[in-house]
């Protein structure tokens, strides 16, 4: 008898040899011995294999434990050949690849790659960008049950808690941060790459979304000059303020109001907001003659900053101004800076606006300054790409020709103060 405990190949070369020595001479009797020794060495294949797992290991050669063969080679099932006349035992050896061989193949590599369920990254991904999973499981159209059990599953993959789960909210762990930052990077890059590919007439369009104020009155004026600098730069431009980058495939960049605290993407200061007070030439022209000007004569104009809150340039412009008691309580609100100093214009009543934005309408003698006082703002305006996107042909076009108009608006400004600091000299 043959032992089991030989290797297939091993095994397989003892039985030919055995019945080969009985076998010589006879073409026929060899073509039985060959047939024999092939089923023979296909049946202890699938009984040493028996109820092996489909996955897993699916690569690695088994032994009659199921295990990895310690001799490193991989074993695959006898392929029906033509058997030649008087074959010689020694050159039937079925050449094998070893395992180190096996593993260079592209399929090797592919079942290699060990990677979690593309929807449970998917959930996890949505849900710890917006903090719940009912969120999430509007976003992608399934139940909220479903958000939670793909990512409890990630979670149980990785052996890491990902989600702090909350009453009312969801909180990243350490690794949860890392993981989303990874998976954000990697979708967003798939996503421009299908776009770009979809898209291939309208490789040159730049998308982009910006605050309504600053997009009418600083932005929309100096795109002639975007376009006689760059004639072949199309440009898709959005002021809702629900367009998210972060939830939006469609955006390349965006230019954001705040502080520059936008997690997961590159912030690059476009400039500090310069708050003045200043009114329609007319209205001012009612306190001439006057030693001090009383703003608790005028209307005052205020910006919401959300829906029950303003912002606080008017405490801030009269602190820096020294003026006291002025009743900042009444006035009126608006939810856009560009409606207040549309306001001023009509004579309504004083504003505090950023300078940035009032440069043609103090220019053009439309607005006036109430005192020669200027603030810096405590918030700015950004520039915010994707991480590791900044440098795309056409976003890196549009950021340096927006710094460059900076440059130009700011050296105007300076040139302006240092004019009206002369006259009051």
């Amino acid at each position: 008898m043959i032992a089991l405990s030989l290797t297939p190949n091993v095994r397989r070369h003892k039985f030919q040899m055995h019945h080969y020595r009985d076998c010589a001479g006879d073409p026929l009797k060899n073509w039985r011995c060959e047939l024999l020794s092939l089923a023979y060495f296909s049946l202890q294949q699938q009984r040493e294999v028996g109820a092996a797992p489909h996955r897993g290991n699916a690569n690695k050669p088994l032994t009659k434990q199921g295990k990895a063969n310690p001799i490193g080679k991989q074993t695959k099932a006898p392929r029906r050949q033509t058997i030649q006349p008087k074959p010689n035992p020694h050159s039937q050896r079925s050449k094998i690849p070893t395992t180190r061989a096996a593993a260079q193949s592209p399929q090797s590599q592919i079942l290699k790659r060990k990677m979690p369920a593309l929807n449970a990254l998917k959930a996890f991904e949505v849900a710890g960008r917006t903090g719940s999973f009912t969120r999430a499981a509007e976003l992608l159209n399934v139940t909220q049950s479903a958000v939670s059990r793909q990512v409890r599953q990630l979670e149980a993959q990785l052996g890491e808690t990902l989600l702090q789960r909350h009453h009312h909210h969801l909180e990243l762990s350490a690794a949860g941060r890392i993981l989303l930052q990874a998976l954000q990077q990697s979708f967003d890059r798939i996503e421009l790459t299908v776009r770009s590919l979809q898209e291939k007439t309208h490789r040159n369009r730049l998308r982009i979304n910006a605050p309504p104020t600053f997009t009418s009155r600083w932005l929309m004026p100096r795109l002639g000059r975007l376009r006689d600098a760059h004639p072949h730069l199309e440009l898709s431009l959005s002021t809702r303020l629900d367009d998210n980058l972060a939830e939006s495939g469609v955006l390349d960049c965006a230019i954001r109001f705040g502080n520059g605290e936008w997690e997961g993407f590159d912030n690059r200061l476009l400039m500090n907001e310069r708050h003045i007070a200043v009114c329609a030439p007319a209205l001012l022209a009612r306190q001439a003659g006057r030693a001090a000007i009383d703003l608790n004569q005028f209307t005052l104009l205020h910006v919401l900053a959300s829906a029950d809150q303003r912002y606080q340039t008017w405490q801030h412009w009269l602190k820096a101004a020294g003026i006291d008691n002025v009743d900042t309580r009444g006035g009126y609100e608006f939810d856009l800076l560009d409606h207040a100093i549309r306001a001023a214009i009509d004579g309504l009543g004083v504003t505090i606006a950023d300078r940035h934005m009032i440069g043609r309408e103090l220019a053009e003698g439309q607005l006036v300054q109430v005192l020669n006082v200027h603030v810096d703002g405590h918030q700015s305006y950004w520039l915010i790409t994707r991480a590791e996107q900044d440098e795309l042909p056409h976003v890196a076009l549009f950021r340096d020709w927006l710094q460059q108009e900076i440059w130009l608006t700011e050296r105007a400004l300076d040139s302006s103060e240092s004019a009206q600091l002369g006259e009051a000299r």
